[in-house]
């Protein structure tokens, strides 16, 4: 019988697997691909990717921290070969939308946690029974809006807040040009769905006027998916 090598595997530890259980993904089901279209993934508006994911059973876009705790625990290889995959093919193709939204307000930045009723209007989103679970607010004082913005320049509850990390604590591989995390932040008086990643930067998280991104859904394990 022929050998099989596992050397390149890397199988979690029981302290590896207990962390997992804490972690900002525990307890989250994610659609293990997000729809393509030929070799690439498919790009939806914010709402029209929020009724796919509904409609084939799940119940938002993934929040922030899930991602990220995911593709941190990735980076670290603290993660299980089914995570691994999801998380790689996070980092595929195009970015994804997230269950978020963002609106600056001067120097104030309030960010919405599972914000729905954010429509394109072919130019740009507007609120139509606008909803959200939870709401926080976070200083941005001195930082521009409409650009990227490198992450370590944010104060630490906010990068926290998304990344679940400290900046300092985060891998070298999300620090790193050109792959660094960074922050795109709306115009001032703007609310704007959040999204995370592109071809070239896998790490920022931005809301800005910009109908399409790709489409992952998540359902909680405490509800069955449909």
């Amino acid at each position: 019988m022929a050998k099989i090598d596992l050397s390149g595997i890397h199988v979690p530890t029981l302290e590896e697997i207990a962390l997992s259980m804490l972690s900002p993904y525990a307890g989250i089901t994610f659609e293990a691909k997000a729809e393509y279209d030929g070799s690439d993934k498919k790009l939806y508006n914010f709402d029209q990717s929020l009724s796919r994911l509904k409609a084939a059973g799940y119940t938002r876009h993934p929040r922030p921290q899930e991602v990220f705790g995911l593709l941190i625990a990735n980076l670290e290889n603290k993660v299980t070969a089914e995570q691994k995959s999801i998380a790689e093919d996070m980092l595929n193709s195009y970015g994804e939308w997230l269950s978020a939204a963002m609106e600056r307000n001067k120097d104030k930045l309030t960010i919405y946690t599972d914000p729905e009723g954010l429509v394109w209007n072919g130019s740009t989103y507007v609120m139509e029974n606008f909803t959200f679970e939870s709401k926080r607010d976070f200083s941005i004082a001195g930082i521009p809006s409409t650009k990227l913005v490198d992450l370590n320049q944010f104060g630490n509850d906010l990068v926290e807040f998304l990344y679940t990390r400290k900046f300092a604590q985060l891998p070298q591989a999300m620090c790193e040009d050109g792959k660094r995390a960074q922050l795109y932040l709306p115009a001032d008086g703007q609310i704007l769905p959040a999204g995370r990643g592109s071809f070239g930067s896998r790490f920022y998280v931005g809301s800005y006027n910009y109908n399409n991104r790709a489409s992952r859904g998540v359902v909680p394990s405490s509800r069955a998916k449909k």
